[in-house]
């Protein structure tokens, strides 16, 4: 059975800034238990084991994107969601985080230049998000930015949903 378009889009007229703001926020996929949808697929509710912690991490403006791209290989198609942040002056601390980061399994929490916020790696739709590069870069001049720049990446089986932000606020 061949998939039948059931709506068109309409222009948005008004101004919109690209980016995301404020702090990426990520927990262990594996505490995440489920999540509560509302009738047009938006997040309303977050159940996570108990003990379990939503960590933020506060990247440098103008740095944080989030991005979804369609992968078709003709037998199967999937959304790739990629969260790439740029964390500012890097301590021993911060590396012990970020190397625990690169071995970790998590979900991600984004808010727009909107004011919306987004939600990457449904746990019924996708196996979490990984990170795929992780740099610690000291910059070649001293006017460069010393930083690390983080890449999680994970497949999913549809674009993440919106997540109302009273849900987020009590994580």
């Amino acid at each position: 059975m061949s998939c039948l378009l059931t709506a068109g889009v309409s222009k948005t007229c008004s101004h919109a800034f690209g980016g995301l703001k404020g702090v990426v926020k990520l927990g262990n996929f594996s505490e995440l238990t489920s999540l509560d949808y509302d009738a047009d697929g938006n997040i309303t509710g977050v159940t996570m084991t108990t003990g379990s912690t939503v960590y933020d991490f506060e990247f440098v403006k103008d740095t944080a994107q989030a991005l979804e791209e369609l992968v078709e290989n003709g037998a199967s198609s999937y959304i790739n969601q990629t969260v790439n942040l740029q964390l500012n002056s890097i301590t021993q601390a911060k590396k012990a985080v970020l190397d625990t980061l690169s071995l970790a399994t998590v979900f991600a929490i984004v808010q727009k230049s909107d004011d919306s916020y987004w939600f990457y790696a449904e746990p019924s739709k996708s196996a979490g998000m990984e990170a795929t590069a992780l740099t610690i870069d000291s910059g070649t001049a001293q006017g460069d930015t010393a930083s690390a720049s983080i890449t999680l990446i994970g497949a999913s089986l549809n674009y993440a949903p919106t997540i109302d932000s009273s849900v987020v606020d009590a994580l």
